[in-house]
């Protein structure tokens, strides 16, 4: 048995709950644009491909295909699909309205946890409770701080504790506590850097936020940065992100779309190859994506 999860918040709390009743034998943390590649790992060294667990990940058609090579797949999710399920083989549980996959997850296997409402809240990003505020920025702190396997190594640590102990068990790991303190003090640079480099256009009476940088820097950053703007509420928020692989001097473009006022962001990532939801979307490109040309596509749109 194979667990595959988005590396973030509900992704890590739909592994802690698929635990609480299943010892899967090796546990993936990935991102959309990186599925096809995690399957391809979870399937290359492995005789037995019996059952695929994927959470929180929307199909595409390739990455449909391939899970279809394990003799038993199922995909639990709650974005927006735009492919259908053609194999027999492979079992899909698709609720958009869920507030979170960790709530679908709760769901089917009958496990009832308070995991669940931090899920909700953080994937929502309206954080009510302390624990998902600890929840979400320590997740941030470990994406922002590693990368590959390190990371996913991280992300399962995380994932097993909370199934284990809760989030008591988190709040009560020294290092944990010390990498949430570092990462907070660099939220504050980027939380200065975003006030400098916002820019706001109106088009087609819609009034539309980019922040671009050459980081990755954590969404919801961005989000609560423009619910404090004067100038609010938006219809489309835009994070660009630029990436360098130093292998292959190659530049890729990560682009996050969010809403202030029910704007479908959806469409627009859509264009890009990516998804998400009518209201939280997004996508990435091999090529270096400039706001003004993102803002030549999103008139397109709107």
């Amino acid at each position: 048995m194979i667990s595959i999860a988005h590396a973030d918040a509900d992704g890590i709390v739909c592994i802690a709950l698929f635990l609480k009743k299943f010892s899967p034998k090796k546990i993936y943390f990935t991102s959309s644009s990186k599925l096809r590649d995690t399957i391809c790992s979870s399937i290359i060294g492995n005789e037995n491909l019996d059952e695929l667990y994927i959470f929180d990940i929307a199909a595409s058609e390739k990455t449909l295909l391939l899970s279809s090579l394990y003799e038993k797949a199922f995909w639990i999710d709650h974005h927006i699909w735009s492919v259908k399920n053609k194999f027999q083989n492979v079992k899909v549980f698709l609720d958009t309205n869920a507030k979170s996959c960790a709530e679908i997850v709760s769901r089917i296997f009958e496990v009832e946890s308070k995991l669940v409402e931090i899920a909700n809240e953080i994937d929502k990003n309206e954080i009510k409770s302390e624990e998902a505020e600890f929840l979400r920025d320590l997740v941030g702190a470990a994406r922002w701080k590693y990368a590959g396997a390190p990371l996913n190594s991280k992300l399962k640590v995380i994932a097993k504790t909370l199934s284990l102990h809760g989030i008591e068990g988190l709040e009560q790991n020294e290092k944990f506590a010390d990498l949430i303190n570092s990462f907070r003090q660099d939220c504050k640079k980027i939380e200065k850097d975003i006030e400098k480099k916002i820019r706001i256009f109106e088009l087609n009476e819609k009034r539309v936020a980019i922040y671009e940088t050459m980081k990755q820097v954590p969404i919801y950053l961005v989000a609560n940065k423009l619910n404090e703007h004067p100038k609010k509420p938006f219809d489309i928020i835009a994070v660009i992100m630029h990436k360098m692989d130093f292998l292959t001097r190659k530049l890729s473009t990560k682009i996050e779309l969010r809403t202030q006022t029910d704007q479908n962001v959806y469409e627009i990532a859509k264009f890009f190859g990516g998804g998400g939801h009518k209201q939280a979307s997004g996508a990435t490109v091999g090529e270096f994506l400039t706001s003004d040309k993102l803002l030549e596509i999103i008139k397109k749109f709107i």
